[in-house]
């Protein structure tokens, strides 16, 4: 284990690299030890890819490169804070982990694999909380913390049923996993719903079943309104996920149709106030799982309909947020991937769709903690573009996580930061997210409860026009004859 450990380590502040690791590894464990490690190094960031939503979170594909500088200096922390193996401190469950890992009944392919990855992130997060402990002010460095916010709502959402404990319970029906979630507690069961909604439709898929029999209207009576949000999310993920396989190959013409069929099959199948969140989620698949399409997609999405690839771009903006080069601690500051939200549109109203899911993704994640926020306004404050679109992505993610929560107390306690900056900085803070708390406030206290809130998954007009914003996309029939002409 302690191999493996300062493997890790020794890639996570760039000690060496992914070829001498190998290498090291090798001539310390053994050839095939070696070569299990580095399955499991493919599979894990197989698996890692799957993040959506919100998180979500589908956006780490590609950090195996990032990660494999990952190793070194867990290993030289934990040998200050547990130099033996009989630790009883921060890290009781890493003496078991390398005996799962090599033996031989464990493989990638194997069951106990995801149960593996699970077991990592709660390894790992508990050496984060024995890192905090050393920390004169007793919390993680803002960098740190986000990466752990990140970790967590990815676990939630990719081993949702090692969360819930499914076990023999994976065939109950979608309103009593909703249940099962809801007892996490108000953050971690907006996550964790998430996966629900990802679960329960990748469940249906794999049996060959249609979109249609996904959500039932029967059952949606007996959910809480405050999960439809992130269980369409999730659905709209896991569909996307599947679209995105079948049409990749395909040449113009097929793609085009079959994008058409797919917002059509959609809107038949889910309610109209919430379908936008499907076409969102879209946006954050293919930039992370098939960045190659995302112009493709684009051109077939604004064929549809002109405001399809807002959404599509607000769910690109959300995976720029999660994007390898902004992962790992001293690599997000500042955050590489509002540069790219800023760069990769090809219009400005895309543009400012990125930026406003950039912001929604980093509100979102980190909400517990405002003092992130300040973090990434110290940084960006004084060079940021697209001001409204920030403000709206911010106001949008407090107005989405007040529904889910059914209470105001996170949109508060953001209100109501006062941080430890001074001059600048706090006049950077009342632009911005000072701004766009009043917005949200206005907007949750106007609530009638029939709000169109697949809208907020695009930038509106105007800090709160999105209050007021009620167009849903084009009927069946129009995009019919689009497709016909």
């Amino acid at each position: 284990m302690n191999g493996m450990c300062s493997c890790f380590t020794d890639i996570l502040f760039g000690r060496g690299n992914s070829i001498t690791t190998f290498r090291g590894f090798a001539e310390t464990h053994g050839f095939a030890a070696a070569l299990t490690y580095s399955a499991f190094m493919d599979q894990f960031f197989k698996s890692v890819a799957r993040l959506g939503d919100a998180i979500s979170i589908c956006a780490f594909r590609g950090i195996k490169e990032v990660a494999l500088r990952l190793t070194g200096p867990i290993t030289r922390v934990a040998s200050v804070l547990a130099p033996s193996a009989n630790v009883r401190g921060p890290f009781p469950m890493g003496m078991q982990v390398s005996d799962c890992l090599f033996s031989q009944r464990f493989s990638p392919s194997s069951a106990s694999f995801r149960v593996f990855l699970w077991t990592a992130w709660q390894v790992f997060s508990k050496s984060l909380e024995g890192f905090k402990t050393l920390s004169p002010i007793n919390t993680l460095p803002p960098q740190w913390q986000e990466m752990r916010n990140k970790l967590e709502a990815f676990s939630l959402f990719e081993h949702v049923d090692l969360e819930l404990d499914l076990g023999a319970f994976a065939e109950l029906p979608l309103p009593a996993l909703v249940q099962k979630a809801r007892m996490l507690g108000p953050y971690r069961c907006v996550w964790a719903t998430e996966g629900v909604g990802h679960y329960h439709a990748d469940s249906h898929l794999s049996r060959g079943k249609s979109v249609n029999s996904i959500w039932n209207k029967q059952d949606a009576q007996n959910l809480p309104t405050a999960s439809f949000v992130p269980l369409h999310a999730g659905i709209g993920l896991a569909l996307a996920e599947q679209l995105l396989a079948d049409v990749h190959g395909l040449n113009n013409a097929e793609f085009g149709t079959r994008i058409i069929e797919f917002v059509q099959s959609c809107q038949s199948a889910f309610q109209r106030e919430y379908v936008e969140i499907i076409y969102e989620a879209l946006g954050l698949a293919t930039r992370n799982l098939y960045p190659h399409l995302t112009a493709k997609m684009h051109l077939c999405l604004a064929q549809a309909n002109r405001e399809l690839p807002e959404y599509f771009w607000h769910g690109v903006g959300r995976a720029l947020y999660f994007a390898p080069s902004s992962f790992l601690p001293g690599h997000s500051t500042p955050w590489p991937g509002l540069e790219l939200c800023l760069k990769e549109p090809p219009n400005q109203a895309c543009r400012r769709n990125a930026v406003a899911g950039f912001a929604w993704a980093l509100t979102l994640v980190n909400i517990r903690q405002p003092r992130i926020m300040m973090e990434f306004l110290a940084c960006h404050g004084e060079n940021l573009h697209e001001h409204e679109a920030i403000v709206n992505g911010i106001c949008s993610a407090l107005v989405i996580w007040s529904e889910c929560c059914s209470n105001t107390n996170d949109l508060n306690s953001m209100n109501q930061h006062q941080g430890d900056r001074r001059g600048s900085e706090t006049k950077l803070w009342a632009q911005y997210v000072g701004e766009a708390c009043r917005s949200a406030l206005l907007y949750c206290s106007a609530n009638t409860g029939k709000e169109h809130l697949g809208q907020l998954f695009r930038y509106q007009q105007g800090s709160t026009g999105f209050a007021a914003a009620n167009h849903p996309i084009p009927s069946n029939d129009k995009l019919l004859r689009l497709k016909s002409g």
